[in-house]
């Protein structure tokens, strides 16, 4: 075997980076002012009452994405690809056209019209929305249980499934002082000595 290092971080980074900052991938100058301008425009679009964030990136999700937000995209400069990566500015116009449009229209009826053209797109939630959301809902991505102190607890599961060895959050997972004492002793033979330890003040 071996051992297997992994931090946070690296983990982070390797997800998150190309789409996050694909102007530092490229490191020719011309790539890296193309790529920023590809990079930037993946920000959140805001609706009337929430944002989404569109992958619009072959031309069928580019120009499903401005049929969605009823945005004229038949200019030739921006017909393909290749035209948008040639022509950055009037392909700007038409992601600012997006921008402007969709400010007035509201979250359920943006979600409908990207998902009927094909185009992918993620909800932006807040943290308080997202144990709620269906596909947390479907993989079973919380667990609740009572704290002895803070009452209902609600966590993440271990994100790592395993068939074999699944892994569960121990209740309470920040157990109170003395929580596991008993089970400690029983485990160490004092099973008999538990009460006597206790009435003495040893143990709590």
């Amino acid at each position: 075997g071996q051992h297997v290092q992994l931090a946070m971080l690296d983990a982070s980074v390797a997800f998150l980076f190309v789409d996050a900052a694909a102007h530092e991938v490229a490191l020719d100058n011309d790539q890296r002012h193309l790529a920023q301008s590809f990079s930037a425009r993946q920000r959140a679009i805001a609706l009337a009452d929430g944002h989404v964030v569109v992958a619009a990136v072959t031309d069928d999700e580019f120009h499903g994405m401005a049929r969605a937000f009823g945005v004229d995209s038949i200019d030739p400069r921006v017909a393909g690809m290749g035209d948008r990566q040639r022509h950055r500015e009037q392909t700007s116009v038409v992601f600012r056209a997006v921008h402007a449009a969709a400010a007035a229209m509201p979250l359920v009826e943006a979600v409908e019209a990207l998902d009927r053209h094909q185009v992918p797109f993620g909800v932006v939630l807040d943290v308080e929305d997202v144990a709620g959301d269906a596909q947390a809902v479907h993989n079973q991505l919380f667990t609740e249980h009572d704290h002895p102190a803070m009452g209902r607890v609600r966590q993440p599961r271990p994100p790592a499934r395993f068939s074999d060895t699944p892994a569960e959050l121990r209740q309470p997972s920040s157990p109170v002082h003395g929580h596991h004492t008993d089970e400690v002793l029983k485990e160490l033979g004092l099973t008999d000595s538990i009460d006597q330890l206790r009435s003495e003040g040893v143990i709590k």
